[in-house]
This record gives structure tokens, sequence and C-alpha cells, in this order.
């Protein structure tokens, strides 16, 4: 398990026995769950699911990012 999925199972872990899911808006909680700076979107993180949507400003860089185990659509 690398710092990133650790990362997304301590959101896990802290939010999802309270809820299904949580929402992550704000910028620099974003950063750091997903290891990855920018000034518009928002992450999603259930128990099944983890997922960050960004605006088209992104998306190349976002498809860089795919190597280290996101996917790019």
């Amino acid at each position: 398990m690398n710092y990133l999925d650790k990362r997304i199972e301590k959101v896990r872990n802290a939010v999802l026995g309270v809820s299904d899911s949580v929402l992550i808006t704000d910028d620099i909680t974003r950063r750091y769950v997903f290891n990855f700076d920018s000034s518009a979107g928002y992450g999603i993180i259930s128990r099944n699911k983890c997922e960050l949507y960004l605006d088209f400003r992104y998306y190349e860089i976002a498809c860089i990012a795919k190597k280290n185990g996101f996917r790019c659509r």
C-alpha cells in the first residue's frame, strides 16, 4: 500500500462509520488526500470508490498522474 492509498484509507476509516461517503471540496484537503494540486474540483470517497473530478484545465496533467494508479476519463 503506497502513501496515497494510506491517506485515502485514513479518510475512509474516519468518515465511513458516520456516513456512506465523503465529498471533499476544500483545496488544501483535496491536495492532501489526492496529492493533486488544483484550484477547482472535488473528490468523492466511498466504501468502493475514490474519485477526483476536475475541470478541463487539469485534464492533461491528470492523465499523466494516471501512471500512478489513477484513471483518466
